[in-house]
C-alpha cells in the first residue's frame, strides 16, 4: 500500500513538473532520474566498508583501491545516465479498431548523437514492452499493443524508459506523459444479421454507384468509392484503377435506425456497426439515426468513420 501511495504521489508530481507530452519529445537532463539499484548500493556499503578498513589499519594500497572503484562508480552512473540524455521520442497515434482487437500506439526513438543508446528498456506502468538499442544517428520504433474491451476512447497510460547500462548499478529513467487515445468502435454484430427491408420513398434518386442492372462503363476511381466496384481486370491489364459504374436503378439510400434493433444498448450499437460495415461494403449510400443523433446519407470511407465514430461515442 505504502509503495502504491508513492508512485502515485510521484506520478501526480512529475505531471505537474513536466506537464503533458505531446508529438516530439526531447529528453534533456532536467527530465532525467537516477538512484542506484539494489546491486549498486551493495556495491556502494562494500566501498564505504573498504574505505574503513583502510583508513583504520593505514594501508595505502587498500585506500588506492577504493578510491579506484569509488572511480568506477562515477564513470557508471555518469554513462547511465548518458544513455537517456538527449534521445527525442516522437509519439505517434494509434488507428480506430474494433473492441476485441489490440489497439497499436508506435513511439519512434531517434538518437541525434554520434554513440549507440544500448539496452533501453520501454516500459508502460510496470511491465517491460521492449528492449531496443539505437545506434548513432539511427531511430527505433516500439509498438504498444493494448487490449480493447469496450468501446469508447481508451487512453495509453505513461511511458517509462529506462537503463541500467552499463553494470547495473544505477538505474536511469524519464517518464513520458502522454494525451494519446485510441477510438475503439463497437464490436461488429454476426454477419449473417441483416436491416429490415425498406420501401423506396419519393424524392430517391438515381445512383450510378449503386444501381446494378445494366453495365454503364468505366470512370476514374476516387478515395471515395468502394473497394468491390474497382474494374480489377482493366487494372492488371492498364495498371490505372477504375470503378464500375451500372444503370437503370432508382435506389434509395439505406437508413440504419435505432429503432430497427433489438436488445441492450450494446447489443444495438454492434448491430448498427454491423449494418454499416455492410452498407459500404456492399457500395451503398446510408444513413443513420440514433436514439440523440442523425447523420445524413452518405458514403466513403469518411462517412463510415462518423458514423462509426457516433457509435462508439454514444453515450
Amino acid at each position: 500500500m505504502l509503495s502504491a501511495f508513492v508512485r502515485r504521489q510521484g506520478r501526480a508530481w512529475a505531471l505537474r513538473r513536466q506537464g503533458v507530452d505531446r508529438d516530439v519529445v526531447q529528453l534533456t537532463s532536467r527530465r532525467i532520474y537516477i538512484l542506484p539499484t539494489g546491486q549498486g548500493a551493495a556495491f556502494g556499503a562494500m566501498i564505504f566498508l573498504m574505505l574503513l578498513g583502510a583508513m583504520n589499519y593505514n594501508n595505502s594500497v587498500g585506500l588506492a583501491v577504493t578510491f579506484a572503484l569509488t572511480a568506477f562508480a562515477l564513470v557508471v552512473m555518469h554513462h547511465c545516465h548518458r544513455t537517456l540524455a538527449g534521445l527525442r521520442i516522437t509519439l505517434g497515434a494509434a488507428r480506430p479498431v474494433f473492441a476485441g482487437q489490440r489497439a497499436r500506439f508506435v513511439i519512434e526513438l531517434h538518437n541525434p548523437s554520434t554513440y549507440a543508446r544500448l539496452d533501453i528498456g520501454v516500459f508502460l506502468q510496470r511491465r517491460l514492452v521492449d528492449c531496443v538499442c539505437v545506434a548513432a544517428g539511427e531511430s527505433r520504433k516500439v509498438e504498444i499493443a493494448l487490449p480493447t474491451d469496450r468501446r469508447g476512447h481508451l487512453a495509453l497510460d505513461r511511458i517509462s524508459l529506462r537503463s541500467r547500462y552499463p553494470a547495473a548499478l544505477f538505474q536511469a529513467w524519464a517518464w513520458l506523459n502522454t494525451d494519446l487515445s485510441c477510438l475503439v468502435y463497437p464490436k461488429p454484430a454476426e454477419e449473417d444479421l441483416r436491416p429490415p427491408q425498406q420501401a423506396s420513398v419519393d424524392g430517391s434518386r438515381h445512383d450510378a454507384t449503386a444501381g446494378d442492372n445494366d453495365f454503364a462503363g468505366l470512370r476514374d476511381y476516387r478515395d471515395t468509392d468502394s473497394p468491390s466496384r474497382i474494374a480489377w481486370k482493366s487494372f492488371a491489364r492498364n495498371d490505372v484503377l477504375a470503378v464500375k459504374t451500372f444503370a437503370g436503378a432508382d435506389v434509395a439510400p439505406v437508413f440504419l435506425n435505432w429503432s430497427d434493433t433489438i436488445g441492450d444498448a450494446e447489443h444495438r450499437l454492434s448491430t448498427l456497426t454491423r449494418w454499416s460495415l455492410d452498407a459500404q461494403r456492399d457500395g451503398r449510400r446510408f444513413g443513420l439515426n440514433l436514439n440523440h443523433e442523425a447523420i445524413a446519407p452518405g458514403d466513403g470511407r469518411a462517412h463510415l468513420h462518423r458514423c462509426l465514430r457516433a457509435l462508439a461515442l454514444h453515450p
